[in-house]
């Protein structure tokens, strides 16, 4: 559901360990990054309190992978690096694209 929006990454201050291996199985991006999060909620606690389910903003933040750090508003939030499958699966488009492309190539 979330693809069929074109929500290509999910960053959250935690996830059940299904959860990722369910996103990453079908080629999103997710990963944990807590500090984030708390910075969010400070920056965003009228809208919270508000009880807002939705909060529009027009903030960007930009993912360093090659660091691990997420940059918003002029700080820098670490996550732990995404291992060797997951980076994988992603990269394939999930374990479907990774399963055809693996079975296309065998019978070349």
């Amino acid at each position: 559901a979330l693809a069929y929006r074109g929500i290509r990454m999910v960053i959250a201050a935690s996830f059940s360990q299904t959860y990722k291996r369910n996103a990453f199985n079908n080629g999103l991006i997710v990963f944990e990054c807590p500090d984030l999060v708390d910075a969010l909620l400070v920056q965003y606690a009228a809208a919270i309190e508000a009880d807002r389910l939705t909060i529009a903003t027009d903030a960007e933040a930009t993912v360093h992978f090659d660091r691990s750090v997420v940059a918003w508003k002029g700080a820098t939030f670490a996550f732990a690096p995404l291992g060797v499958v997951p980076q994988r699966l992603i990269i394939a488009g999930g374990t479907e694209a990774q399963i055809k492309a693996r079975l296309a190539g065998a019978d070349s």
